[in-house]
Parts: C-alpha cells; structure tokens; sequence
C-alpha cells in the first residue's frame, strides 16, 4: 500500500471511530430513555417485566457495556504487549504463557499428534451449534473459543481438548503470530508465535460485561504445563526452553472476572523440526493469511473469505429485517383501514395537513410508496453493511437515528405516553440496531474490508505498470 493509500486509510479510520463514538452516545442515551419506557408501561401491564428484564439485559450485556469498556480501556489500558491478550472490548483477558518457534504446519502436526482438536472460527453456524451442544449437553469437540487480541488482532488460530464430553468443560490454547522481527521484551530472544492457554471450568457470565461465557480456572501455569507435557508425549526430543521471570509473578482477572494467577514463566517450544513419524495436518487447519510470504493461495475470493464476518452483522441483519417486516404489517393495516385511522393519526402532520387536490386514497398510496421506498434503501444498505461497506453501514446508523429521534418527538408530542404495542417496539428495534452498528467488532469488520478492497486496487494499478527493461 503506497503513501498515499495508507494517509487516506488513516483518514477515513479517524473519520470512522468519530461517527462510531458519535452515533454510540446517541444510542446510549436513547437507550437510558428506552429502558424507562419499558418500565413505565411494566406498571401497567405486569407480564412486560420479563420482556423489560430481557431487553434490559441483552442492551447491556451485548450492545452497552462492551462499547463502554471499549472507550474507557482506550484510555486506561496500555496498547503494547505486556503479557496479557485483550478481550475485543479492551479489557485484560489470558495471560500470554507459551512461545512457539517454527513454521505453523509443524505447529498444527505437533498439537493434532498430541490429541489436540482444531477449533472452529466464531460464526454464526458455530455459535449456534455451541448454544445447542450446551442445552443439550452433547459434545461439540471443535467448540470455538471467544475472541481475544494481541497485536493488536484476533488469533490466529486455537486448539482445544474436551474433559469428559463436556461442552462446557476443555482446555484449550489459542496462537498469535508474531510481527517480523519483534523480540521479547528485554531483546533477549526472537519468537514467532505467542500463546496462551487456560482451562474452561464451567459456563457462567463475565462480571464486566454480564455476557454467557465459559469460566476458567486459576491455575494458569498448570494449563500451561499441560500443553508442554502432551507434546512433549509425542515428541519426546522436543526441545523446550523456560524464560524464567518473563513477566513478574501476579493473582489477577480475566476480562470475564475470572481469577488468574502465574509464576511468569515463559516455555519456549522449538517447534522448527518434527519427527516424521508424525502425521500430516488437516489441509484445512493451516491458517493461511494473505499477508506471509508463505500462503498458499492468492485467489482474491479465498482471501476475502478469510476476514470473519461477526455475529454482530448477522444480529444488524436481523433487526433490519424486523423493521422491514413491522413496516410491511403497517402497510397492511393502513391500506385496510386507511378511512378510519390515517388522518386521524396524523391530522396536523405530515400529508394530512398538506393543502392538495389528491384525493385522500391517493394520498394514502402516496404514503405506501415512500414507505416501500425507505423499505427498499434499508434492505440496500443492510446488503452493504453485509459484505462490508462501511458507508452502508453509516448510511443506516444515520436512518436509526432519525427513526429514534422522530418516535421520541412523537412521544413528546402525545404528552409522553408511549402504548408498548405499538410505537414502542419499533423503536427499541432501530436503538438495538443502532448499538449494533456501532459496534467496535462491526466497524473491525468493515475497516478490514475495506482493507483488503484498497490492497487489491493497489495490486491491480502496479499490474497496469508498465515493466521496465
């Protein structure tokens, strides 16, 4: 990427996280306003504080605390590798307890050898398919683990073993590769891989963000010295160096509030040869990433492929359809009873008001027709935000946000008085659609797409050049 691409990128991210942090302070607040709608009209129908304590908690588990955390961990929390890895939303998750040396094909040999299984990626089948395997207490030994950062990235990749069949029950150990030429600190040694292994004990809620998640265990150096003892099974001349003191002997948390507590010593694994009586790894098991020397295919499809599409998109497609399907319903009921309610609705507003020789039923198709017109601009838009356009995904934050402040002008102009059957749930809809748009992992998405759509249109102009000699 030149010069000139890379200013612009820097841009047009700045520009990114002002809309984002803009857009989140506005969902914030009509979500404060929204959970006291909720409980307002719970005083007058008790069967809605289920649904008010339902609403309540997804708001702040999945869409108002990890954007929170997001902003303040920004501030507090030192971006530089300092032995820990980072949950999406900021804050300090696994300690980093293993280093690796060797290209990744051996790693994957080594640790499928040693009854290793290689973890799913986090996706919509995949989490879907955990949820199940967990009501249901069937096993599910390619079970993904949740997300967490070093580098300033997602891992690599992460491999896992199941205690007795159980779901909620494994070890497992995720891998970072590391940048070129970065030593540990103190510049003693040169690594290429970062890990960190733990043991899940159980599922339960994080304490910082209320959200379902598996709970580990404490003992991080026996997690550790696992992972060191099943390879070592299976390769017995594997050489393994220990950094002592790597990093100061700590007891601390997770980001899900779980203690943890380590000696600080860093296991070095040579993983550069392995014995050949090891068998070869699955094909689909090697990570393959567009930016080493290495990948092993640069088909630009496979590579698009490879940037992970969140949950959070899936959840935005979601409520864009939710809206879609409550406009089509209202359509319904207008053209069914347009006599009756439409002018008395809006008399004083909008057409009604307006001094036009169009009949009153052509005004109503008038209406209809703008309303499938914004029908079809959101189903556009969420198409975009879909495959990762961050100006679709910006295009409709800004239509929730008129949406949210249109019903709260409503609520101000009925004297406040907010039926939860009707205009209520519309509005909850294009607040949660806004939080989910705002997403840090929704706008991760779009800025690497965005990434990789520059890349290509850089490799594509160095094609056009002419070649010299």
């Amino acid at each position: 990427m030149d010069n000139a691409a890379h200013s612009r990128r820097n841009f047009l991210q700045r520009v990114n996280v002002g809309f984002d942090t803009a857009f989140f302070l506005i969902a914030a607040i009509a979500s404060l306003w929204l959970v006291w709608l909720v409980f307002d009209d719970t005083r007058r129908h008790f069967w809605a504080w289920f649904l008010f304590l339902v609403l309540l908690w997804v708001t702040l588990a999945y869409l108002f605390l990890p954007r929170l955390h997001r902003l303040f961990t920004y501030v507090y929390v030192p971006n530089y590798f300092i032995g820990r890895s980072r949950t999406p939303d900021g804050l300090l998750g696994d300690p980093v307890n293993l280093a690796f040396n060797g290209p990744e094909e051996n790693i994957h040999r080594l640790m499928q050898a040693a009854g290793w299984t290689l973890a799913d990626p986090v996706n919509l089948r995949s989490s879907l398919r955990i949820i199940e395997s967990t009501l249901t207490r069937k096993s599910y030994d390619q079970a993904p683990v949740s997300t967490l950062n070093l580098f300033g990235r997602m891992q690599d990749f992460a491999y896992q073993q199941e205690v007795d069949g159980s779901p909620s029950k494994r070890h497992h150990v995720r891998f970072w590769r590391c940048p070129k030429a970065w030593p540990l600190p103190g510049g003693s040694r040169e690594v290429e891989w970062m890990a960190a292994a733990s043991f899940d004990r159980a599922v339960g809620l994080s304490l910082f963000t209320l959200q379902v998640t598996h709970k580990i265990s404490s003992d991080i150096d026996g997690e550790r010295d696992h992972v060191v003892a099943t390879l070592k099974a299976v390769d017995p001349d594997l050489r393994v160096d220990v950094l002592p003191d790597f990093s100061t002997a700590y007891h601390s948390v997770n980001g899900g509030g779980d203690e943890v507590q380590t000696d600080g010593d860093l296991p070095i694994i040579s993983a550069v040869s392995v014995p050949d009586t090891l068998p070869e790894p699955d094909a689909t098991a090697i990570h393959e990433d567009a930016g080493r020397p290495d990948a092993r295919s640069n088909d630009e499809q496979t590579q698009l492929n490879k940037i992970p599409r969140p949950l959070v998109v899936y959840l935005s497609a979601v409520l864009v359809g939710l809206q879609v399907i409550a406009s089509l319903f209202w359509i319904a009921d207008l053209h069914h009873h347009w006599k009756n309610t439409l002018f008395a609705s809006i008399e004083g507003f909008a057409l009604g008001s307006l001094r036009t020789p169009l009949s009153n039923e052509t005004r109503v198709y008038v209406i209809i027709l703008v309303v499938v017109a914004i029908m079809a601009l959101r189903v556009g838009l969420a198409l975009g935000m879909y495959f990762g356009y961050n100006w679709a995904r910006t295009w409709l934050m800004g239509i929730s946000t008129l949406s949210i402040v249109g019903a709260f002008y409503e609520w101000v102009r009925v004297d406040m008085d907010f039926p939860l059957d009707t205009a209520l749930l519309p509005t909850a809809v294009s607040i949660l659609l806004l939080l989910a748009l705002s997403a840090s992992s929704m706008s991760d998405y779009t800025v690497a797409r965005q990434d990789w759509r520059l890349k290509r249109r850089h490799l594509k102009q160095i094609a056009k050049r002419p070649q010299s000699g």
